[in-house]
């Protein structure tokens, strides 16, 4: 549903997106929005993922998920990809912020880094083109932006799961969204 609602976000042509959640009575269980029973009701990761998504400046990586598209071939071992980093903002005025890019292995262990500034125009759209050199490694790996506002202090996190070369599985390193 992230990164749904990153595409849909990044083209402005789109007047919304509308994103609805549900609770159920029946046994007490509630959508995957929220966990536990109605009573102990907590937010879920698909929720704390929104924070992320719908935030009113955001940065996405502009890269199709590969743990979800499973008909795209893996990377190449050391391949050089390319692809945008495109920030959105909502808001009526610009914004400056930060981009930390990295990459971790399954274990969560950082491969590789880069780091990027963006200024954003109000309402508006602005790319930042990136070449990001892949592990000589094979395995399932997660990209991941975290865009910083200027005076701000939690980022706003995009991903992507790649795969790089040839796997039986492919394992994937799982980020908190509540630990950020």
């Amino acid at each position: 549903l992230q990164w749904e609602t990153e595409l849909f976000r990044v083209h402005r042509e789109v007047a919304g997106v509308l994103a609805f959640s549900y609770l159920s009575g029946n046994y007490g269980m509630t959508g995957d929005w929220f966990i536990n029973r109605i009573k102990e009701l907590e937010s879920g990761p698909t929720l704390k993922w929104f924070r992320h998504c719908f935030a009113p400046a955001a940065v996405f990586i502009d890269l199709a998920d590969r743990r979800y598209v499973k008909h795209l071939k893996p990377y190449s071992l050391g391949e050089t990809i390319v692809f945008n980093l495109v920030g959105v903002n909502d808001n009526p005025r610009a914004i400056k912020g930060n981009i930390d890019l990295y990459l971790l292995d399954a274990n969560g262990k950082k491969i590789s880094s880069q780091n990027h500034t963006i200024e954003i125009p109000a309402y508006l759209t602005a790319l930042v083109p990136v070449k990001y050199d892949l592990p000589q490694k094979s395995g399932g790996y997660l990209l991941v932006s975290a865009f910083t506002v200027e005076g701000i202090k939690n980022p706003i996190i995009s991903r992507r799961y790649i795969k790089v070369g040839q796997a039986e599985k492919y394992d994937f390193y799982e980020l908190d969204p509540g630990a950020l």
